[in-house]
Order: C-alpha cells, then sequence, then structure tokens
C-alpha cells in the first residue's frame, strides 16, 4: 500500500514553520498569547474555572447569572506599546441575543471592599479596582494602572461582524510598563462581566475574539503592537495565539430528580499535571438521618485519586476511613478506591447533615501527559444506611463532577478509552456512546466531536465505529500507518480537519 505523508509529520512541519519569525519580530517574544477566561481574582463561583465554564440547569432556572470573564496576556518580555483586542459572543442558539457584556474599566471601583496585593516590585496595592496586568502606585501613593485606555462597548458592531454583544478595549503605553505581577498573565488586561438571563436556553456560548482585516490595507483590528514588530493571528502573521472561552449553559450540575440524598461533585479546571482538591458535598438530604457512608468512586482515565480528607465536615467531623489501591479508580481498571465513615452521636443514634458541607474530599492528580478535555467524576457505587436497629438504605443520586483539563495536547482521534492506541474496544465504546446520546444529544461535547467524529461529517454515528473497526482489521494486514494516516488516505478525509 503506497503511504502518503503521515499526519503526524504534517503536524511536525507545520509546528516548525509556525516557529520561524516574522522579519518584523525581536527574538525577544517569538509569539504572545491572548486567552479569555474567567476572572480568577473574582471570588466567583466560577473563579476557578479558567475557559470552560458551566453554568448548571438549576442556577439558570433561578434567576439571571453574571459570569465575572477577563482577558489575559502571556509574553515573556514588556514591551507591548499598543494592544488593540476587540471580543463578542457567539452561539448556535437564539438567546445569545439577550446575553450581555458589561466591560468594567480599570480605573473605576469593581469590588466592594478593598483589594491588597504586593506587585512584582514589593509596592503595596490596596484599591476596590479590578488589579490590571500593568499597574503600580502613582505619586501620591494611590493603586493606577498603567496606559492609556480606550473603551468601546455595544450590543452588536457590524463593522466587527459581531452580531452579539461586543466590547473594544485599546491601551497605549506612551511610557512602557512592567507586570504588577510575577507573569504577565498573573492578573488580567482587562474585565467584563457577562450576564445570561433567566431561562437562558441550553448550550455552548463562545466568547471569542473579532478577527478581521479593519481597513483597505488589510491591517488586523486585533493587534499587539512593539517596537521590534508586530503580533497577530491573520493573513501573513500567526504570532500571536488566540484562547477563546466557552460557557455551556445548563450543563455538568443539573439537580437530580430522584434520591433522598444527593451529592454534589463540582466543577473544576486545572492544568496537566496539577492536582484537583475535589470537594463533594451535600446538595439536598440534610433533614435524613444517616448511620453510615460506604462509597466506591470512578474517575475517567487517566485521572487518579491520590488522597482522601480524613473527616466529614457535613456530618461533625465524622472519621473518613480510606481504602485506596494505589491511586487507581478509574473505569478502566479493576481496582477501586473506597471511603466511608460511621456518622453517630454520643448515644450511638444517626445524624443529620449540614447542606453545603463537603461529605468527603479526595485529591484528584491529573497526570503531565493528560490530554486537554472535559473528565469526570463521580461514584461507581455507595451505600447510605439511616442507622440505628434500622438496615435500611436511603436512596441517593449524584451531580457528576467535571474536571476541565487544560494545557495538554489534544486527545487522540479515535481513542475514546484514552489509552494510547485505537483497536476494537474504542469501536465498542462509540457504539455504545452513539445509544446513550440518541436520547440526550446534549451530553456531546466539543472534545467527544473531535475522538469520536472519526469521518468528520459533523455527527457521531455507527459508521464511526465501523471506520475504527476498518482500521484495527488494516492494521493486522498490512497498514503501518497512524489511524490519522488510515482517515486521509483511506477514509479520504481532509487532512485539515484532523489537525
Amino acid at each position: 500500500m503506497k503511504k502518503l505523508l503521515s499526519a503526524a509529520t504534517s503536524l511536525c512541519m507545520a509546528a516548525s514553520l509556525l516557529s520561524v519569525l516574522p522579519a518584523t519580530v525581536s527574538a525577544a517574544d517569538s509569539t504572545k498569547a491572548l486567552t479569555i477566561g474567567a476572572y480568577a481574582q473574582s471570588g466567583s463561583a466560577y473563579a476557578s474555572q479558567g475557559s470552560n465554564v458551566i453554568i448548571s440547569a438549576d442556577d439558570i432556572a433561578a434567576g439571571d447569572v453574571k459570569v465575572p470573564c477577563a482577558v489575559y496576556l502571556s509574553e515573556g518580555t514588556a514591551d507591548c506599546e499598543t494592544l488593540a483586542i476587540p471580543i463578542t459572543i457567539n452561539s448556535s442558539n437564539s438567546d445569545v441575543k439577550n446575553v450581555k457584556f458589561d466591560l468594567i474599566d480599570p480605573t473605576k471601583p469593581y469590588f466592594s471592599e478593598n483589594k491588597t496585593v504586593t506587585s512584582a516590585k514589593g509596592e503595596t496595592l490596596t484599591t476596590k479596582n479590578a488589579i490590571v496586568f500593568a499597574a503600580g502606585l502613582d505619586e501620591m501613593g494611590d493603586y493606577a494602572p498603567t496606559g492609556i485606555t480606550n473603551l468601546t462597548i455595544a450590543e452588536n458592531q457590524e463593522s466587527a461582524g459581531a452580531k452579539n454583544y461586543y466590547i473594544g478595549y485599546g491601551q497605549t503605553f506612551p511610557r512602557g510598563y512592567s507586570w504588577t505581577g510575577s507573569k504577565s498573565d498573573d492578573y488580567p488586561v482587562f474585565v467584563f462581566d457577562v450576564t445570561f438571563p433567566k431561562g437562558t436556553s441550553a448550550g455552548d456560548y463562545t466568547i471569542d475574539f473579532c478577527n478581521y482585516e479593519k481597513d483597505a490595507k488589510k491591517n488586523p483590528a486585533l493587534l499587539l503592537e512593539a517596537e521590534s514588530g508586530r503580533y497577530a493571528n491573520l493573513n501573513d502573521l500567526s504570532n500571536l495565539k488566540l484562547n477563546p472561552m466557552k460557557i455551556t449553559v445548563g450543563g455538568g450540575n443539573t439537580q437530580p430528580s430522584t434520591g433522598d440524598i444527593v451529592l454534589d461533585f463540582g466543577s473544576y479546571t486545572a492544568n496537566a499535571g496539577e492536582k484537583v482538591n475535589v470537594e463533594v458535598k451535600l446538595k439536598s438530604g440534610a433533614d435524613k438521618e444517616v448511620g453510615s457512608y460506604d462509597v466506591k468512586f470512578k474517575l475517567d482515565a487517566p485521572l487518579e485519586l491520590t488522597a482522601f480528607g480524613s473527616s466529614s465536615a457535613a456530618y461533625g467531623g465524622a472519621a473518613v476511613e480510606s481504602n485506596n489501591y494505589g491511586g487507581a479508580a478509574v473505569e478502566s481498571n479493576k481496582e477501586t478506591c473506597q471511603a466511608s465513615f460511621i456518622c453517630l452521636d454520643q448515644n450511638s443514634d444517626p445524624l443529620k447533615g449540614t447542606e453545603g458541607e463537603a461529605v468527603f474530599k479526595f485529591a484528584v492528580t491529573v497526570p503531565s501527559n493528560a490530554t486537554s478535555g472535559q473528565y469526570h467524576i463521580g461514584i461507581a457505587s455507595a451505600e447510605i444506611f439511616k442507622g440505628g436497629k434500622n438496615s435500611d438504605m436511603w436512596t441517593y443520586s449524584t451531580v457528576n463532577g467535571i474536571i476541565n483539563v487544560t494545557g495538554g495536547a489534544k486527545p487522540m482521534i479515535g481513542d475514546l478509552n484514552r489509552d494510547g492506541k485505537v483497536d476494537a474496544r474504542d469501536a465498542s465504546l462509540t457504539l455504545a456512546f452513539v445509544a446513550d446520546i440518541t436520547n440526550d444529544p446534549s451530553k456531546v461535547t466539543d472534545t467527544d466531536m473531535w475522538v469520536d467524529d472519526v469521518n468528520r461529517d459533523g455527527k457521531i454515528t455507527p459508521v464511526d465505529a465501523s471506520i475504527i473497526l476498518r482500521y484495527y482489521a488494516d492494521l493486522q494486514a498490512d497498514f503501518t500507518g497512524s489511524f490519522t494516516d488510515y482517515l486521509v488516505q483511506v477514509i479520504k478525509v481532509d487532512s485539515s480537519k484532523l489537525q
């Protein structure tokens, strides 16, 4: 069989080409990056969720939901003279028209109380403002953002191709600047609030950059300018990495309709190689008297459960006993990870819990080789006894947790069980997933589409499973390439859709 240039090889070639700098950019910063995400210093419920925020169905049904957001600049050299950053929000849902932006003036108060931080220069900054990436003390010793800003906010901006809410942020630094923190992205360039009205329909809403030519000379509207050259991601410039933000409404944390006791695992964001401290909170059922918990947890591979908290805050600090087999608690591993505790008072009577407190705490380690995407954490099985002479058990349900992993590589196409290869097991899992999503298409995430839609026809069907099986069979015969090679050479998938 004649082999074409492999997808892996072409990706490497593309990466090496991108690493060649335009002549107008100095070696100080070959690239810079802009990232839209949750405002980390906001103190909101979404502050730790990074660029993948989930608004639960319960919250959006209860009232308007405000998500504090920000744009962060990652650079190695503080040398920008001008920033021009336009953004908007898009979605296939018509309700996107009702989503509102509020641009926060960096010179005006944002918080109701003062915040105090120590800058990289050792200055003590005390302010009610949202502290930005380039700031310090003025001549009077007060907090002051560096540079001159030009702020624009509108319900749409036709010239930018923005049909929905739009922000145009401009900033110049006539006297230069230094970072507030030790890194440029310790604090945001600017902050904005995004408000979803009560009842906003479920789906994905993407906050993205408006990247277009602003004039006949093909100058990019989205641009960072330094003395050494321009940073953009348009036409002949590809030295500015752009990371948009996705807010999922009605995903992840939805209130189960059944169960005497409801346990909520929460949502988290982590980089590959980091540890996440998970708190399994008592969402409802605080009025139920419980004698003991015995729970077996499960996590998507390759996450590892590596440590347990020693007590249960929801049940008066009852001591938790854990049975941790080598940190393995993944669906693909036969080993299990269990935790249990008895919650009785001094008279050996069962206890009522405290809603909102943690029933269990445990640490999840994200391996350094984990790919970017959503991973689930939850319960494989549980026994929650009523206690005393009554050996009956309470029914339970869970709000399964989500860990959004960023900073990793893209998952391998076709590798559903994340074991590093594409084989018959992945075909079987594809068929099972097709059956699962037939009744609930909302379960399909962007990561699912990347991994499971192998023929890139925009849907996940049994055809994708059959392609995986064909590849596995041909691999046993005479095909020696990767699965992406097979998709390009045999299935004739456009290689650009696999990058």
